[in-house]
């Protein structure tokens, strides 16, 4: 698995997982980093999800084997904005941003259930299971809905309707 960089235009998020999470400016100037822990992967298959950046923030899915989380932080300053605990094992998709009703919301999938947060706070807002352990997919958002796949022991492939979405959905 790899990880990606990712930029808005001014700032280059470069996730190294367990050697770091770096932004830099185009220029290759450090502006900050943070170390996030020591990542303990499934077999030892390494560490592969790629941060969000989406107005502002920087959204880092950290799913492993010991305590998995999600966390923002404040493009400019390193600032932790918000961190949600995960019950999740290793995974290795990367956190997708969809506005929803007017709000961005960070979807993410995740061993046994995909879940939506609320960008601002990181507050849960929805979730549905479904999803085999392991997944390595990101879902792709298309206008109101939500694709999540999965092949790893057992086939999954869901299309989540966004706008009202609340609690735990039912996958149909």
């Amino acid at each position: 698995m790899a990880q990606a960089p990712s930029t808005d235009g001014v700032h280059l998020v470069a996730p190294f997982g367990s050697r770091g999470l770096f932004v830099l400016d185009l220029d290759g100037h450090v502006l900050w980093s943070k170390q996030l822990g020591e990542m303990e992967t499934l077999a030892g298959f390494g560490e592969g999800s790629t941060p969000a950046l989406h107005d502002g923030l920087v959204v880092v899915q950290w799913d492993e084997e010991g305590p998995s989380f999600l966390a923002a932080f404040d493009v400019r300053t390193g600032e932790e904005r918000w961190r949600r605990a995960r019950e999740t094992d290793s995974s290795w998709g990367s956190p997708v941003v969809a506005t929803v009703d007017g709000r961005a919301q960070v979807v993410v999938t995740g061993s046994d259930v995909t879940r939506a947060y609320d960008l601002a706070t990181g507050e849960p807002v929805w979730s549905c299971g479904g999803m085999s352990k392991n997944p390595v997919n990101s879902a792709v958002i298309a206008g109101d809905l939500a694709y999540v796949t999965n092949a790893y022991k057992g086939d999954l492939i869901q299309a989540l309707g966004l706008s009202g979405a609340k609690g735990t959905l039912e996958a149909g």
